[in-house]
């Protein structure tokens, strides 16, 4: 799935690597809470079973329900796989789509490493987006009078 906000962990081997997010309310969306009442949902958990060398992990808010705030993203090697000889450490990638802001964090982890924060975002307030958009507006606006 894919909303306007939306995280997603991918690397390329078949440990269990888990996505971690903590909304601005402080509640942690992950494998044991894929259903928040913040909005997100974790709808893909990769590699429980080893299943996959090229697996991912998504957390989704629907449109318009993020909260605003700052979110906060962790990734959390849980599992070493002995299948197909995967080794450690593992690299991975993080994409955060903001509301059309893409940001994105590289990494690695070794298993019994601790869970590590890897990026913190602030989704904007409603009133903030429509500031913004009305603003490219005006500029898209201007820059089309000068042809």
């Amino acid at each position: 799935r894919s909303g306007d906000v939306q995280i997603s962990l991918m690397w390329n081997n078949y440990n269990d690597l888990d996505l971690h997010v903590v909304c601005p309310s402080g509640e942690r969306i992950h494998g044991g809470n894929k259903i928040s009442a913040c909005g997100g949902e974790l709808d893909v958990d990769a590699n429980v079973r080893p299943e996959t060398k090229k697996p991912v992990e998504n957390v989704v808010w629907d449109d318009n329900t993020a909260q605003p705030g700052e979110y906060q993203v962790y990734v959390h090697h849980y599992k070493k796989h002995n299948k197909r000889r995967t080794k450690d450490p593992t690299k991975f990638l993080v994409i955060v789509n903001n509301f059309g802001d893409l940001l994105e964090f590289n990494g690695e982890v070794t298993h019994c490493d601790p869970i590590s924060l890897v990026a913190q975002f602030i989704v904007p307030t409603t009133e903030e987006r429509n500031a913004k958009i009305a603003d490219l507006r005006e500029q898209m606006k201007a820059i089309s009078g000068n042809f």
